[in-house]
């Protein structure tokens, strides 16, 4: 008979952290970052599934702690940084991702997104950064990106729905002026 091993959300994301510090996901600190995220997203749709929004916020809170641990790294300190952040913009944009191609995954990328702005913001506000202006600088960075990304896709879908509505007004006049124009001598039944 098999026994089941319970492992923790703290033990899970740190398994995951262990695979991201070494590269698991891909060479380059982008393509670690990229595949990274699309791993974590995974990750936290089972801790969604399974343990409820709060779990998911354990889960993302280990940000914080991978965070002060680089801060102490030393000599790596910059690279380690670097890695969690591109991270973390890669997360965003996999949930905004998922919330744009997939309307019943909306909930769960909507809430890993202000999950991530909560922490994001929390770095701002100085929650344990309050002496590292470049840590601070680096998470407001990846908060304007995001908000920019927002904005043009508002705007692309402002233009969408404005071509329709023309394209739709368009086509409503051209039938009516042919149903005008059209005369029982030139075919009519």
């Amino acid at each position: 008979m098999q026994t089941q091993v319970q492992v923790t959300v703290v033990e899970y994301v740190a398994e995951f952290f262990r695979q991201y510090k070494s590269r698991a996901y891909g060479k380059s600190i982008s393509n670690n970052a990229k595949g990274g995220a699309e791993a974590l997203m995974g990750m936290l749709k089972l801790v969604l599934s399974k343990g409820g929004r709060e779990e998911l916020r354990i889960a993302l809170h280990c940000f914080k702690d991978q965070l002060n641990a680089a801060m102490l790294s030393g000599p790596a300190r910059n690279v380690q940084l670097e890695e969690l952040f591109s991270l973390l913009s890669s997360l965003i944009d996999s949930a905004e991702r998922f919330r744009q191609f997939s309307p019943v995954k909306e909930s769960f990328s909507t809430a890993v997104l202000e999950e991530v702005r909560w922490r994001l913001f929390r770095i701002i506000a100085g929650d344990g950064f309050s002496e590292d202006v470049g840590v601070r600088r680096r998470a407001l960075d990846i908060i304007f990106q995001a908000l920019q990304r927002e904005q043009q896709e508002q705007q692309k879908s402002l233009a969408r729905q404005q071509q329709l509505a023309t394209a739709s007004n368009a086509g409503g006049r051209s039938v009516g002026s042919d149903l005008k124009n059209l005369s029982p001598s030139k075919g009519g039944c």
